[in-house]
């Protein structure tokens, strides 16, 4: 009986290393679940920036040629941007940050979708940025290109506002910055 008893024993015993080396190994695929397992991030709600941004972005391609608009809109949809669409983007920002005008003309487009771009300059009149070596002049006013001219008058044009409106005192405290005496 002695040997019936060992083997039984043994068998109990095999059953039970084995029952607790699945707990142990369910217990690291946990972890290691855990560990692996892709986060998710929370979406924050979209900024007063981001809306002002889209709400933009939409009206300049509801103004180009229904033609670049749709290369935008399907571009948007993939993970990585194009040249054109990153420019479209760019002259949102501008818009929004310096007031440069709202537009992307089919000559513009063209040389972005040619792929010859290699820098932008901005017109001296209306600060719009323009492919370098594309234009001679500017697509939107005709104006001269090259952007230390426009920096230059917008400087002259803020501090000649600022003089006018300083008589009564009431631009530089809104502002914030004093013309120098």
């Amino acid at each position: 009986m002695t040997p019936r008893f060992r083997v039984q024993s043994e068998v109990h015993r095999r059953v039970g290393n084995e029952e607790r080396m699945r707990r142990c190994v369910a217990g690291r695929v946990q972890r290691l679940e855990v560990h692996f397992r892709p986060r998710r991030i929370e979406a924050r709600p979209p900024s007063a920036e981001d809306l002002l941004f889209y709400k933009t972005l939409r009206e300049l391609l509801q103004n180009m040629d229904p033609k670049y608009g749709h290369v935008v809109l399907e571009d948007l949809k993939r993970p990585q941007r194009s040249d054109f669409t990153l420019a479209v983007c760019k002259r949102v920002i501008d818009h929004i940050r310096q007031n440069t005008p709202l537009a992307f003309p089919k000559e513009v487009a063209e040389v972005y979708l040619s792929r010859k771009v290699k820098s932008d300059t901005r017109c001296w009149g209306c600060g719009y940025s323009v492919p370098a070596a594309s234009f001679t002049a500017c697509p939107l006013c005709g104006g001269r290109l090259g952007w230390p001219a426009y920096t230059e008058t917008q400087e002259v044009l803020a501090l000649s506002n600022d003089d006018d409106s300083n008589a009564d005192g009431s631009a530089g405290a809104q502002t914030g910055y004093r013309a120098q005496e």
